[in-house]
């Protein structure tokens, strides 16, 4: 098969499925991995496809969230129930580590109950409101925030030194969040939250996804986890999990918790 012609293959592979996933594409067009991966950099060249980790997404229709200041916004009521269930399990003396998001500051403001917590986490907002519920007496604990280079908009720290001060812990229990979540994985909008989701699940003994149920069923921009690599996810009611994501859930013995209105 010519360049072009397998290139231009590649492109509406994209666009039907979303994503490229370059073993899965050099099986079905017979060819190399290699090759594949020359014509992924080149189509990414042009402006044809962007980059993720295993493959490529189409460059014409990334998808992507609302900026931090928006997110923080809405859909509070959901949040919160999901984030009052993710707390609840929550036990005293353990080592929990939070991610970042809007959904997961819910899981902070809903830890009490508790004693002797030590939290981790690369979240402004989560050491902050931990730090306010402290001073309340509703929080028994300490907090950890991990220093790094701090994102302009989405109020986490991130980079190298995050990442070499996480591998000095070990947590019971892991928040993590996700743009968007499909059989191909889980997925972040950008690949600096991403790689410190992947650091906080190195160092998780169970680790729990908490997402709202729109984002189930989707792709995003950078693939940072596979389903299988967690125990757990907790959301909400409000949309419909379609067949295939319960199928995926259970085959791959995720505990699929749901918090009802």
């Amino acid at each position: 098969m010519l360049t072009n012609a397998r290139q231009k293959m590649i492109e509406s592979i994209a666009l039907r499925d979303g994503e490229v996933i370059i073993s899965r594409v050099a099986r079905e067009l017979g060819v190399s991995i290699e090759t594949i991966r020359r014509d992924i950099n080149a189509m990414c060249a042009q402006n044809l496809l962007i980059k993720v980790h295993g493959g490529a997404v189409p460059a014409q229709a990334p998808i992507s969230e609302a900026a931090y200041s928006q997110r923080k916004k809405t859909n509070n009521a959901v949040k919160g129930r999901i984030g009052k269930k993710a707390a609840s399990l929550i036990k005293s003396n353990q080592v929990v580590a939070i991610s970042t998001g809007s959904t997961l500051e819910a899981v902070a403001s809903h830890i009490k109950g508790v004693h002797n917590l030590t939290v981790l986490t690369n979240s402004l907002p989560i050491g902050e409101a931990l730090s306010e519920m402290y001073e309340r007496g509703e929080f028994d604990g300490k907090v950890v925030l991990f220093g790094g280079q701090l994102h302009p908009t989405e109020r986490l720290t991130f980079g190298a030194a995050v990442a070499e001060q996480i591998q000095n812990y070990f947590a019971d229990i892991v928040f993590i969040s996700a743009a968007a979540v499909s059989e191909n994985g889980l997925m972040s909008t950008n690949t600096e939250e991403g790689n410190i989701i992947t650091q906080l699940m190195s160092s998780g003994s169970r680790i729990v996804l908490v997402i709202e149920s729109k984002k189930l069923g989707k792709r995003s921009v950078y693939r940072y986890g596979v389903l299988e690599s967690i125990h757990a996810i907790v959301t909400d009611d409000e949309q419909e999990i379609s067949e295939d994501m319960l199928a995926l859930f259970k085959e791959n013995n995720i505990e699929l918790i749901i918090a009802n209105r």
